[in-house]
């Protein structure tokens, strides 16, 4: 899984399912309505976890069932699944909750709905005893692996569908082929994750520990191994999801509030951002549905739309605009002029759908 997008100005990519962030300190984009729900998907209908899930602070949901051999039900399993995802999250990248979920309660309530799918999928290589077994091990994942691309052995479901088969999910293709639902269509088709170099839309085209390295105005990038402390970086070449890109070009720990900046070296997985008037690390905030959102361009704050809403721009306004809440599962959306879905629904055919497992 693991979907890189841009979202905002300036600019945070968040790599994963679900999703690291980088603040890039461009000012040319404001939130869309298509970001977060795709990210959920990623998340949720891969099966595999590989996208942006967190730790176990200050989490909610069922907690982790140890049972095995037939002995926990499929909703059990769903449950500890999604607890698990959500409290990674909410460890690694707690912003990511915010602005997807709203809380990691709804976070929860929302990937256990789409967890079904999974089981229900033809040819999907993934059994409630797996499922049970992928919760703990995602938990024990460290943030370094998560964020970058490298889902726990546990956790990578295979199915039977060949290379060009069809698919709803990544559980149901063979070895480690991933289901391509690109342009965020409901059915998709197995495709051969790429090597480094290949040209990506989303972490989860690459293969295990490759992230989708792009600009924030660019809709491709790269696939590409984050660097650690101390490498190379820029737009092409990213760091760990840990870590940040320094004025100096080499990755090295992220700045917190109130630290000079030039640069996307902000802490962005708490939701930092480089003020481009003040050069200081400032907060990005998080708006509910009908409050004001958008960029100062007088002083440079930053406010975008928690729960997976949509910034509507207010008319004449490039920067400017009212949050709009998500349509309800099953309702009319629109990917780009709103309203949106809340993850992880998508809005693929006009109406906000969980993912299904209805591809044959």
């Amino acid at each position: 899984m693991a979907t890189s997008f841009c979202f905002g100005a300036p600019a945070i990519v968040l790599i994963g399912a679900v999703c690291a962030a980088a603040c890039s300190g461009s000012t040319s984009a404001l939130p869309t309505s298509g970001d977060a729900g795709d990210a959920g998907n990623a998340g949720s209908s891969s099966g595999s976890g590989s996208g942006t899930s967190g730790g176990s602070s200050g989490g909610s949901g069922s907690g982790t069932n140890s049972g095995s051999g037939g002995s926990v039900t499929m909703d059990v399993a769903c449950a500890d699944l999604a607890s698990s995802l959500c409290n990674k999250f909410q460890s690694c990248a707690p912003f990511l909750v915010s602005y997807l979920w709203g809380d990691i309660g709804t976070c929860v309530a929302r990937e256990k709905l789409a967890c079904p799918a999974l089981f229900g999928a033809a040819g999907a290589g993934i059994t409630v005893d797996r499922a049970e077994a992928c919760a703990p091990a995602f938990m024990l994942a460290t943030c370094e692996e998560v964020l970058a691309n490298k889902t726990p052995s546990a956790c990578a479901f295979h199915g039977s569908v060949p290379a060009g088969g069809p698919c709803a999910v990544d559980a149901q293709c063979s070895d480690s082929a991933y289901c391509d639902l690109s342009g965020g269509q409901k059915c998709g088709v197995c495709a051969a994750r790429l090597a480094a170099g290949g040209t990506c839309t989303a972490d989860g085209n690459c293969q295990r520990g490759l992230v989708c390295a792009k600009s924030s105005t660019s809709t491709t990038g790269s696939c590409a191994e984050p660097g650690g402390q101390g490498a190379a970086c820029d737009s092409t070449h990213p760091c760990l999801a840990t870590l940040g890109c320094t004025s100096a070009g080499v990755c090295g720990a992220y700045l917190g509030a109130g630290a000079p900046c030039t640069t996307g070296a902000c802490d962005s997985l708490h939701g930092l951002y480089c003020n481009p008037a003040t050069h200081v690390c400032g907060q990005i905030q998080l708006e509910s549905a009908g409050n004001p959102c958008g960029y100062s361009m007088t002083d440079g704050s930053y406010a975008i739309c928690a729960a997976s809403g949509r910034c509507a721009l207010a008319t004449g306004s490039k920067t400017n605009g009212t949050c709009e809440a998500t349509a309800a599962d099953g309702q009319a959306c629109d990917a780009m002029r709103g309203p949106p879905c809340l993850a992880p629904a998508n809005c693929a055919t006009g109406t906000c759908a969980l993912p299904s497992a209805n591809c044959r």
